[in-house]
């Protein structure tokens, strides 16, 4: 399927200028740009200056400009029918698209529309000898359906919510005992799709050679990734949502600890809230947070409760556990719930380093 442009037909026009009594005018009239000519002689292949984009960009960003001024035909925009066409043209010493033609189809109606796309461009002619030529090109033209995902977005790739992977992670990990009890980290990744409106989709393992033993590791990858926020989704050139595979990479337990991989009890610099105050204010914060269960008989009582603060400054879920319970089980999940809505806290250090550290406050019921 060809699609075929025209050049200007200058010495029409002059000659009706002439016919029309302008005999003064072609006189005085400048000679007509050699290079004019030349769009009808040789057609290089090469030439010293190739021809560039209105932008100024050189041939390597015509895929791009093109796919940016494609219409898709129906049967494309219907999901029926993708694939690339082959497009072969020449760009006119003027600058101007001659010629196209697929030279690789795909369809009558894609090769059309990949035809169409090349000839709306308007390039700066190649040079030769400081003359304007013409040169010939091909260039790959491509055609994706609705539900096509791609691999990298053409325009523009999605964007997460989530600024901090590992410390997203390590805040909402459920460590499984195989990963609590393995000598070193697992390591898993999980491959997943972002769909135009930005939720993600078809969360899958990508497996991986290293350290890849635990199932339940696998599970809880899974999981956490599913949990992600929406993302800003993928765009094509055009500017249109579009779904995008991306991957993600975690370990078990999260990698954000010292050099030692040590769990500590007393550092340097203990953990503490973002306006300070040690471990008081942190069990000040948690008494803020609690809310007492209705259930629960006149007077007061009293549960401990263990929890760890991760590098990151976030309260690891999974650390949270009652080390001195109460008589009341409705207490001791108020207590555990009143520990995990602490915010993010400055992290414990130790020679400089943030680091893990355990640490134990009392909640109290009174009623």
């Amino acid at each position: 399927m060809g699609c075929f442009t025209k050049q200007p037909v200058w010495g029409a026009g002059l000659l009706l200028l002439g016919l029309a009594g302008q005999r003064a005018a072609w006189a005085q009239a400048r000679p007509l740009p050699r290079f004019v000519a030349a769009d009808t002689g040789r057609v290089y292949a090469q030439a010293e200056r190739m021809p560039t984009l209105p932008d100024g960009n050189g041939l390597y960003a015509l895929p791009a400009w093109v796919q940016r001024k494609l219409l898709p035909p129906p049967e494309v925009r219907g999901g029926r029918r993708e694939g690339r066409v082959l497009v072969g043209f020449t760009i006119g010493a003027s600058g101007v698209v001659r010629d196209a033609k697929a030279v690789e189809p795909l369809s009558a109606a894609t090769d059309a529309a990949a035809c169409q796309a090349v000839a709306a461009v308007r390039f700066r002619p190649a040079m030769q000898n400081g003359q304007a030529v013409a040169v010939s090109y091909t260039v790959p033209v491509d055609f994706y359906g609705p539900n096509h995902v791609y691999g990298r977005a053409p325009g523009e790739n999605p964007k997460a919510a989530v600024a901090d992977f590992d410390a997203y992670f390590e805040q909402h990990m459920q460590l499984p005992a195989e990963a609590l009890a393995g000598k070193q980290a697992r390591r898993v990744s999980v491959a997943f799709v972002v769909l135009p409106d930005g939720r993600l989709d078809s969360a899958r393992l990508v497996s991986t050679p290293l350290l890849h033993d635990c199932s339940a590791c696998d599970a809880e990858a899974l999981r956490l990734v599913r949990g992600l926020p929406r993302y800003q989704p993928g765009r094509n050139e055009r500017g249109e949502p579009v779904a995008v595979s991306q991957q993600v990479d975690m370990r078990m337990p999260p990698a954000r600890t010292d050099s030692t991989g040590l769990l500590y009890t007393y550092v340097e610099q203990m953990p503490a809230l973002p306006g300070g105050g040690g471990q008081a204010a942190i069990s000040a914060a948690v008494q803020r947070n609690l809310l007492v269960p209705p259930n629960l008989p006149a007077g007061t009582s009293q549960v401990f409760v263990t929890f760890v603060v991760g590098p990151s400054g976030f309260v690891m879920a999974n650390s949270i556990r009652v080390t001195q319970a109460g008589p009341y089980p409705s207490a001791n999940a108020a207590a555990v719930s009143a520990v995990a809505r602490l915010p993010r806290l400055q992290a414990g250090r130790q020679n400089g380093r943030p680091v893990s550290v355990s640490l134990t406050v009392p909640v109290v019921f009174t009623k």
